[in-house]
């Protein structure tokens, strides 16, 4: 017969040890990739052959680069400026040969997290 097993009681917890080193800084990078897409900017509204668009990163977020897209049957339209404004949005401005060309565009910002 083998002898009885009794578990015995728990004993108190021990003291914490002592805090460990401060680990080194990860690698600088880029983190949270986002395409934003802004408000489109019509020619129609402001009554005029201009329109323009922005596009805007969320708060904490660089704008790493952009680009546009303009919807315009009659083809007259063209980009004029596109680029970054600031450290956070993307701004596209467009122009038409023809006054009375209606037209939209709309500017999109590739957004991030950016640290060094």
């Amino acid at each position: 017969m083998q002898g009885l097993q009794v578990q015995g009681l728990t004993g108190d917890q021990g003291i914490q040890g002592i805090q460990g080193l401060k680990g080194d800084a990860g690698p600088s990078g880029i983190s949270g990739y986002q395409v934003v897409v802004g408000d489109a900017g019509s020619s129609s509204t402001q009554g005029q052959d201009i329109a323009i668009s922005g596009a805007t990163c969320p708060a904490g977020k660089s704008v790493l680069g952009g680009g546009y897209s303009i919807d315009d049957s009659s083809f007259d339209s063209r980009a004029t400026a596109s680029g970054p404004e600031g450290s956070n949005e993307w701004v596209v401005g467009t122009a038409s040969t023809s006054p009375t060309d209606n037209y939209a565009v709309t500017a999109y910002a590739i957004c991030a997290r950016v640290t060094s």
